[in-house]
């Protein structure tokens, strides 16, 4: 069993703490009726409060629980404590923070003498007091921190009624403008409705006034639809009768018009027959003239060939004795002629078989139609002809290059079959080690199906390369397959 006052003690602060866990809990019910309120503005639940009205509360709550909360570290809170005796309530006022505190704490070690010279108050006594001074200095920080965290939040507090008050002063402003505006919008609407109302009466009158016109025109309108319907039936019974008598005549026309036409075709046919007796007679006189004439002619021929005949005589047998000489010269030139013929021949066969693998042939296999542009090397003829299959092809089929494999005299061709509408040019080039390309030839064609070539013989040194070129961008270019590129060699060097 707890020595009695120790047990008063401990009851005493334990009352203490109970009075503050109440105060801490109905702290917590405001602050979340509070939070509540605010979240409820928030989620646009609570028309009641502007955003002024809701700011303005939430800072005088916020500001009330500090307060609060400053009272109750600064031991401001009266605690009740009324079956106490006054003896034992001045024993624990030291132990209890007050506001006068700060003098018994700066003077613990004669609290201490005091409490010591009781010889009625038990040791633990002394360490439950020791404790509550430790309890108490550690309040007074939190009171301090606290006392800090107010201040800042007082400031914050001026600073946001400044802003507000300084949004009120724009927002006054701002409807004191759109009042004036309103004013004037009020002021302009009445204007525009007396106008209004002015250009209603008008109309108005305008309207009654119409409406006496147009019952005027009514009448009269039903007058003239009267007497037209009178002078329509007195029109009608007069083209009935008019109808009538149309009818007669017609009859009487028809009749007429036949007997005229069977007149007409009995006089066209007599004219037809008079121009063809005039045809007739007038083709006979001009046979009589023709025959006349040709008699006249005959006679005067026949009389020239007479004369002629003696002079061609004599000239015959000139020209007969001309004629054997010549043949006989022709002969003699034919004999020498062929045998000539037959040593080229045999020159030729020499040649190509000596010189069969230093040409090359190459055509398409078919017409090629494809894009092309400008300075690209041409690379479709991809069919080569050569007159001996088991010698080489000196022309890439892949890059379009011929190669020389010796230095010497070449012929070269270049033959082009355009099908398209374009003005095709191909040029033919060589290039020699590192040096400039250089143009030797050109093969333009310039008009759909029809097919050119070029031909120039040319001088190239072995390894030198000849090529062709597109000499523009040819989109959907298309070439017949009678396209070539040959390159003979006539001579070495």
């Amino acid at each position: 069993m707890r020595p009695h006052i120790q047990h008063q003690i401990i009851t005493l602060n334990l009352k203490v703490s109970e009075h503050f866990r109440q105060r801490l809990v109905d702290l917590e019910v405001s602050l979340a009726d509070l939070l509540e309120k605010g979240q409820r503005w928030l989620d646009d639940d609570d028309d009641v409060m502007t955003f002024v009205q809701m700011n303005q509360f939430l800072v005088n709550e916020n500001s009330r629980c500090l307060q609060t909360c400053l009272d109750m570290a600064n031991g401001k809170e009266e605690v009740c404590l009324c079956d106490e005796d006054a003896s034992l309530g001045k024993k624990t006022s030291k132990l209890i923070p007050t506001s006068n505190d700060k003098e018994e704490r700066s003077e613990p070690q004669r609290n201490k003498e005091e409490i010591n010279g009781d010889r009625s108050i038990p040791p633990s006594s002394i360490q439950t007091e020791t404790n509550f001074s430790t309890l108490n200095d550690k309040i007074e920080t939190v009171t301090k921190s606290l006392t800090k965290k107010i201040k800042s939040l007082q400031k914050r507090n001026t600073e946001q009624e400044k802003f507000i008050q300084e949004m009120l002063k724009n927002q006054t402003i701002a409807e004191n403008k759109t009042k004036a505006k309103l004013d004037d919008f009020l002021t302009e609407l009445h204007k525009a409705n007396e106008y209004i109302k002015f250009q209603t009466e008008f109309l108005s009158q305008k309207v009654e006034n119409c409406k006496d016109s147009n019952e005027t025109i009514r009448n009269q309108q039903e007058q003239i639809e009267n007497n037209y319907k009178e002078n329509i039936e007195n029109i009608t019974k007069q083209l009935q009768s008019c109808h009538e008598l149309i009818k007669v005549e017609t009859e009487s026309l028809d009749k007429l018009r036949k007997e005229l036409q069977a007149t007409k075709d009995c006089n066209d046919l007599i004219k037809s027959e008079n121009h063809i007796f005039l045809t007739k007679l007038s083709h006979v006189e001009n046979t009589l003239h023709d025959v006349s004439k040709d008699l006249e002619k005959l006679k005067k021929d026949f009389t020239d060939i007479s004369i002629s005949v003696s002079q061609t005589e004599s000239s015959n047998k000139l020209n007969l004795e001309h004629f054997r000489n010549t043949f006989t010269d022709i002969d003699d030139r034919m004999i020498s002629f062929s045998s000539d013929l037959d040593k080229m021949t045999g020159d030729i066969v020499t040649i190509k078989s000596k010189n069969i693998a230093e040409s090359f042939y190459i055509g398409l296999y078919e017409s090629v139609e494809t894009d092309v542009y400008s300075e690209e090397v041409v690379k479709i003829f991809d069919c080569p002809y050569n007159a001996d299959e088991t010698h080489p092809l000196p022309y890439d089929t892949q890059t379009g290059v011929y190669t020389a494999p010796y230095g010497g005299l070449y012929l070269i061709c270049l033959m082009i079959e355009n099908l398209t509408d374009l003005r095709v040019q191909l040029g033919v080039f060589t290039k020699y080690d590192n040096d400039e390309e250089c143009l030797q030839g050109i093969c333009r064609a310039s008009l759909k199906d029809t097919t050119t070539s070029t031909v120039f013989p040319i001088t190239l040194r072995k390894d030198e390369q000849v090529y062709s070129k597109y000499a523009d961008d040819y989109e959907c270019l298309r070439l017949g397959y009678n396209s070539t590129f040959v390159c003979l060699l006539i001579k070495k060097i």
